[in-house]
């Protein structure tokens, strides 16, 4: 896969991805746009059906007050208001005539009903010789007789009508009163003697829940001239301007415009908190898809990479097993001209190229199937107790003749004390050979290269120092990784497949160590094996 299909498949992704999530958050919105619709309608009918019973209980108050209106209630005194429900004492009551006719004239009852309960309060007796004439508009008299029980007239019409229309009278005159009691307004009266904080506050939070809202709340009373007169709270600066107001008393005829004011200090929490459970789907439905793209272009990105650097490995190990062959190949040729069988000293030479390139190839070979092992979760090491200065000094004299040859130089300073400890002889001998080939293939005119042993705390350290070329620091932080070689520029100015440093990385950290590394560019680099001396038996 190309670098451009790799980015159009990006770009593509990178777009629906903003598409879904974009979606996803405009419905979130929506929905705590509309949650938030709610909350305020369920408020404001709250506060109205509050402001309502406030209105209708001072009228109640009033009218049983009145002298004569209080006679429409029956009052209990042990059932006071103390709950949630709005005060409203009134009971089923009724005033009639009941109209009798006997021997002894028309008997008419005044009878009060109240709660299935009948009494006769007023009883009026007309005379037989008196009987009003229903068509007659003259006015009689009559006269309480005791003996009787009630009005008495023997010789006097009484034009009923009349009558009725003077108790109809009687009745529009007390409700006028009433009605004026109630519509009388006393300037002098302060917003707070009429409102009782506790009983507010318990219709408030009763009408809230009944709608639905159960969240905390703070309430104030504000006169006209906007001051704080009574509430659940007395500072006024934690109710501010954006909360919900609502007019107190509407319906007085002088209308002071005192308002009662809620706020819910945590309506934002409580608005989410009620769709918490679409807020939380959203939120996991967004990151399985970042994750799922994340790892989809990471997968992506580390296939194509891993492509790479295998087709660099097989251009690499070709070139690396096909030049020993080729070189065999020649010496091989060689041997079977005559004139070079005839010269011993040339066959030796051939000879010793056939061993020396058939032993590289065989190390090539080695390397290969070498990684493949300590790969492998099985791979054991094989611990004995040895001193790491003498590893240390036994890998070095096995470059001292090639870098003789280069003109060059490599010397070993054993300052680790008490070094003696469970390791693998042979893996940490490959693990400072590897090393020191590095230093030396990396070295561009004479090496000079410091192989060092020392204690440091609870660790013995290795360190191989060179004057090389250098590693970048992009480069140091992936020099440890299988297969990769650090680039200079032609591929096969440097001999090896990638595997040398990733076989110290591993060989380290299976004796409960570490491998770091120290560079500058054209000023050489420092490796170092740290091993914990815990292994110590």
């Amino acid at each position: 896969m190309n670098n451009k299909l790799i980015s159009w498949l990006i770009l593509g992704i990178s777009i629906s991805l903003v598409a879904l999530v974009s979606i996803q958050l405009f419905w979130v919105s929506n929905a705590i746009r509309l949650k938030k619709d709610e909350f305020d309608i369920n408020v404001r009918d709250a506060l109205g059906r509050t402001v309502s019973i406030l209105e209708k209980d001072e009228a109640l108050k009033k009218i049983k007050s009145h002298q004569q209106g209080r006679f429409l209630f029956a009052m209990d005194d042990s059932s006071e208001i103390n709950s949630l429900t709005p005060r409203d004492s009134s009971h089923a009551y009724l005033i009639y005539k009941e109209l009798e006719k006997k021997d002894e004239g028309i008997e008419v009852k005044i009878v009060e009903e109240q709660g299935g309960k009948r009494k006769v309060t007023d009883l009026i007796t007309i005379g037989q010789h008196a009987i009003p004439d229903p068509t007659s508009n003259e006015e009689l008299d009559y006269q309480l007789d005791n003996s009787k029980g009630g009005y008495y007239s023997s010789n006097l019409k009484v034009n009923l009508d009349t009558a009725v229309k003077n108790q109809l009278v009687n009745k529009t005159i007390l409700v006028s009163d009433i009605v004026k009691s109630l519509i009388e307004v006393d300037l002098s009266e302060k917003i707070e003697d009429r409102i009782d904080p506790v009983y507010v506050q318990s219709l408030l939070k009763y009408h809230l829940k009944e709608q639905g809202v159960d969240a905390d709340f703070y309430f104030a009373v504000f006169d006209q001239d906007d001051n704080l007169r009574t509430g659940n709270t007395n500072d006024p600066s934690i109710l501010p301007n954006h909360g919900y107001t609502v007019h107190l008393f509407p319906n007085d005829v002088i209308n002071h415009k005192s308002t009662l004011r809620l706020y819910f200090p945590g309506q934002i929490q409580y608005i989410f908190s009620s769709i918490s459970w679409l807020l939380l789907a959203s939120i996991l439905i967004i990151i399985t898809i970042f994750m799922a793209f994340y790892y989809s272009i990471r997968t992506i990105l580390r296939q194509k990479k891993l492509s790479e650097i295998k087709n660099d490995f097989i251009n690499n190990m070709t070139h690396e097993l096909k030049t020993p062959i080729s070189t065999i190949s020649l010496a091989c040729e060689a041997l079977t001209d005559p004139d070079v069988s005839a010269t011993p000293s040339l066959m030796t030479r051939y000879i010793g190229i056939i061993r020396d390139e058939n032993k590289r190839l065989g190390n090539q070979v080695e390397n290969v199937l070498r990684s493949a092992i300590w790969d492998n979760k099985a791979f054991r090491l094989n611990k004995e107790l040895t001193d790491i200065n003498d590893i240390a000094v036994a890998a070095v004299s096995k470059f001292e003749m090639q870098l003789r040859d280069r003109k060059g130089k490599i010397e070993v300073q054993c300052d680790a004390e008490d070094a003696t400890m469970m390791v693998d002889k042979e893996h940490l001998f490959n693990v400072i050979k590897n090393l020191i080939d590095n230093a030396i293939k990396y070295s561009k005119d004479a090496p000079e290269i410091l192989v060092r042993t020392y204690t440091e705390k609870d660790h013995v350290l290795i360190d191989v120092e060179d004057n090389g070329i250098g590693i970048s620091k992009e480069n140091q932080k992936r020099v440890f990784e299988k297969l990769y070689r650090v680039p200079t520029g032609n591929v096969h100015d440097v001999k090896g497949f990638g595997l040398g440093l990733n076989y110290v990385k591993s060989i380290a950290e299976r004796h409960g160590g570490r491998v770091t590394v120290s560079s500058k560019l054209n000023k050489g680099s420092i490796f170092t094996v740290a091993l914990p001396l815990k292994q110590l038996q």
